[in-house]
């Protein structure tokens, strides 16, 4: 919008005529063609106003006053800087032209400047701003920038801190000392996306009560210092859940660097300051991340669900309908990619049931797409239309083919009979499956070896499928940290160009009837089996052996340097955090995310370290995360409400019948916000996922 602007100022200021020779003026647009502004005064060539080298009098140069400047805002304050422009005529002489400027900026994001050349920082972010002055000088354009470093501080007292008092008793800190903090989460290097919830900093327990720590988040333009007291509560966390305000200007602020993170610690009895251990370091992608994430909690039996920006998280399906023998837990589910239906088996009696997850699921007991019949299928994933799904009969049987709609198997040609699990239909045009073949069996039924397979789909209609292709041999990695010869649990990236799979003794953390936590990797591998690596850096590092159940979310974020990142979700039994605020020496299954590199060089480990997903409770096991869009109707759709839609507009469509359709141009979806198609998302920004993502800043 600004670059039309300034071009439109450009072109009034060259062909103007509403001014006279000498008539004075406020801005170039009053003045005759062939003159400009200077001084108050309409000046034409010979006067000063034209860029012409043999007039001493004519415009030279511009520059910016002042050509460099620190902003710095205070806890969210707007900090203002103004500044003038000075033209040089050739004959040395010079002349404030601050208000015959045009002004902008590079960027919205740090702040805005005024017609009068005043900035204001907004407080949210910090980075570098570069404001630019244009100048019309006959038929000329003079031009000249200023730089500005924004700057955002922000300081955050917990319970029991004295704010006038605290700061000042942190003086210089003791180094090395045994008692000193060692911050246990977020793990050193990792790498979260740009809106994620913000952290739960947790260190290792030390000092007593009336000590306080001081946290600090530091980018290059971006300080958040926390004090919070151990007021002797017995259930002190040694942690800090980031203020989301402050978490915000740390992610936001220098996009590019990393976050470092120290924790010190006044000590109450002697008022020393404890320097922290090592500090720790983590990044924040370009991109972001939305939906839903739908996971099992194994405590309650129960398929609750999070949203990855909020941390909010719920039950999806409170009331499922109760088994003859009165049981509720809904196990081994799946949601379909465009997140509107959830599949599952009722473990009492072994029904398939479906729910719709755009509408409302909290009656009792709540409706499903059909009635629960006999699951043909134990694990099973959705085509890309969400009109069936594909699953194994128990954990080693034939593969089958289920009708969304019904619930029951259709038929299919070329479907092996036999010795396969953990079938997942490929995104895109749903050409190809991908499975664990070959599977045997210990005594509790429980896969302990398999190969991966692909297998393509010659004919959708009707539905047939080829030969399938062994791409990796689970036997091959026998000997690796995780020993073992079962492949399991394939999964496809979002654009069908890579397979992530499980590796090890067995396909969960656990032996039934037992307390045995078998091992467990992840690798990557081409569809083709070519480029196997084990993601080293997921799993915790080379003998890294507790990263299970993969499956990818539906989005791919472009970074820097044109890289795109995958974002896996996976369940471990690593400890998170301390004993208090985590899970630290339990050996609770807990959902981890982590990013993988899509242009990442053939041989390289292509993972980073992942984080954990707020939002999870800490007192349960939670497994099988199945990452989706929002579950909302897309342009186009059937809908009763406005509810119903990604753009949240329901009206009569061509035949009469009510239709998502995109919204008023003037009431477009931003950034973040749900969508059925590119049309629903303001200018710049594409729907991805039923979700607006804006281009990259």
């Amino acid at each position: 919008m600004h670059r039309f602007l300034s071009i439109s100022i450009a072109l009034v200021t060259i062909a103007g005529c509403n001014g006279t020779m000498g008539g004075t003026c406020t801005s170039s647009s009053e003045c005759r063609a062939g003159e400009a502004c200077l001084d108050g005064v309409c000046r034409g060539r010979g006067d000063g106003g034209l860029a012409d080298a043999s007039d001493p009098r004519a415009l030279a140069s511009v520059r910016v006053e002042p050509s460099t400047v620190t902003l710095t805002s205070i806890d969210g304050a707007p900090a203002s800087q103004a500044f003038r422009l000075i033209a040089t005529r050739h004959d040395g002489t010079e002349h404030d032209a601050t208000a015959m400027a045009y002004w902008s900026t590079g960027s919205m994001r740090l702040g805005a400047i005024d017609s009068t050349g005043t900035f204001t920082a907004s407080g949210v972010a910090g980075g570098v701003v570069t404001v630019n002055a244009r100048l019309a000088s006959g038929s000329d354009v003079l031009s000249a920038n200023a730089t500005i470093d924004v700057v955002v501080e922000r300081t955050v007292f917990g319970a029991g801190v004295d704010p006038a008092t605290t700061p000042g008793r942190f003086g210089a800190p003791v180094a090395g000392d045994p008692s000193a903090a060692s911050i246990l989460y977020p793990l050193e290097g990792a790498v979260m996306p740009q809106n994620v919830s913000p952290p739960d900093v947790q260190w290792q327990p030390v000092g007593a009560a009336g000590d306080v720590f001081r946290i600090r988040l530091t980018k290059p333009r971006a300080t958040i210092t926390a004090y919070v007291a151990h007021i002797g509560d017995p259930g002190f966390r040694h942690a800090w859940l980031v203020d989301r305000d402050a978490w915000r200007a740390i992610a936001e602020s220098d996009p590019d660097d990393d976050v470092r993170i120290e924790i010190d610690r006044l000590e109450s009895a002697t008022s020393r300051v404890v320097a922290g251990a090592a500090p720790r370091t983590m990044r924040f992608a370009r991109g972001s991340l939305f939906g839903r994430v739908y996971f099992w909690d194994l405590n309650a039996g129960r398929t609750e669900s999070i949203d990855p920006v909020s941390a909010a998280r719920a039950v999806v399906v409170p009331a499922p309908a109760p088994a003859p023998n009165g049981g509720r837990c809904i196990a081994c589910h799946t949601v379909s990619r465009d997140g509107r239906w959830l599949w599952g088996v009722r473990e009492a009696d072994n029904a398939g049931m479906q729910f719709d997850l755009t509408t409302p699921l909290g009656a009792d007991p709540a409706p499903t797409r059909n009635t629960p019949v006999a699951a043909p299928i134990t694990m099973g994933t959705y085509d890309p239309t969400g009109s069936m799904l594909i699953g194994s009969a128990g954990w080693s049987g034939p593969m089958v083919i289920v009708d969304a709609a019904s619930g029951t198997s259709v038929g299919a040609t070329g479907l092996p009979t036999a010795g396969t699990s953990f079938p997942s239909w490929s995104p895109g045009e749903g050409d190809r499956i991908a499975f664990m073949g070959e599977v045997a069996v210990a005594p509790d039924s429980h896969p302990i070896d398999g190969d991966v397979y692909v297998m393509p789909r010659t004919s959708a209609s009707p539905l047939a499928f080829g030969a399938p292709t062994k791409i990796h041999e689970g036997s091959t990695l026998s000997g690796a940290p995780e020993g073992g010869t079962a492949d399991s649990h394939p999964v496809w990236s979002p654009d069908a160009q890579m397979l992530v799979f499980q590796h090890g003794p067995r396909t969960f953390s656990f032996v039934p009837g037992t307390h045995d936590v078998p091992p467990g990797a992840l690798y990557r591998i081409a569809p083709d089996g070519t480029n196997l690596v084990r993601l080293d850096t997921l799993n915790g590092g080379p003998t890294g052996t507790s990263a299970y159940f993969p499956t990818f979310a539906p989005y791919v974020t472009d970074e820097r340097e044109s890289a795109r990142y995958y974002w896996v979700a996976f369940y471990s039994r690593r400890d998170y955090g301390n004993a208090i605020a985590g899970t630290q020496g339990r050996g609770l299954r807990q959902l981890w995310v982590a990013a993988i590199d899509a242009s990442a060089p053939a041989g390289s480990d292509p993972s980073f370290v992942p984080y954990w997903l707020p939002g999870q409770s800490t007192a349960v096991h939670n497994i099988a995360a199945y990452w989706a869009p929002e579950p909302c109707r897309v342009t186009g759709s059937s809908c009763a409400t406005s509810a119903e839609c990604c753009s949240e507009t329901c009206e009569e469509g061509p035949d009469g019948a009510p239709v998502c359709v995109p919204p008023p141009e003037t009431e477009c979806r931003r950034g973040g916000m749900t969508c059925g198609s590119d049309e629903d998302c303001c200018d710049g920004s594409t729907c991805s996922g039923n979700v607006c993502i804006e281009p990259p800043v």
